[in-house]
């Protein structure tokens, strides 16, 4: 009864060691995420997908407002440091076309998911916590102009 005790009090033992590590590992990750998009401004993407039977593909892309990719970034170390790479044959890419230039085939899922699935809805600037307004496009602005003033525009003033 007592060597069963203690096999339990094992397992549990390293379920919990393998919980704590986990979470100190995404814990990390949503670190380094905070990190690279502090000073962006624009949209901010993540995804991820199953590569192998032990392996998770995770990448996160960085784009302005119009969609143009300006950080696009691979999620690399099993260990409990992480660390992004970047994935420069991405950059100045629009989101619409990247997957057609995307290098490794096995990233696929995990990117179309970081544009697809809303995810690119995510404004990395949080203008409403410092201005205490919401945000509004220049694109808004000129197609409701009559709210804003906004004249129609010549080549040429007279």
């Amino acid at each position: 009864m007592l060597n069963a005790l203690i096999t339990i009090a094992f397992f549990i033992l390293v379920w919990l060691a393998g919980t704590f590590t986990q979470y100190r590992y995404w814990k990390r990750v949503r670190i380094l995420i905070h990190e690279r998009a502090r000073d962006h401004e624009g949209y901010l993407g993540t995804g991820m997908c199953k590569v192998s039977f032990s392996r998770k593909a995770f990448v996160m892309i960085l784009t302005d407002h119009d969609g143009v990719i300006n950080g696009c970034y691979e999620l690399k170390g099993l260990s409990l440091k992480p660390e992004f790479s970047e994935m420069s044959e991405m950059l100045g890419l629009n989101i619409e076309t990247a997957l057609d230039h995307l290098a490794n085939e096995s990233y696929h899922d995990a990117f179309a998911q970081a544009i697809r699935e809303g995810k690119m809805d995510i404004h990395t600037k949080d203008f409403t916590e410092l201005t205490g307004a919401t945000p509004i496009s220049v694109r808004y602005m000129f197609d409701h102009q009559e709210e804003f003033q906004i004249g129609e525009r010549h080549s040429k003033d007279n």
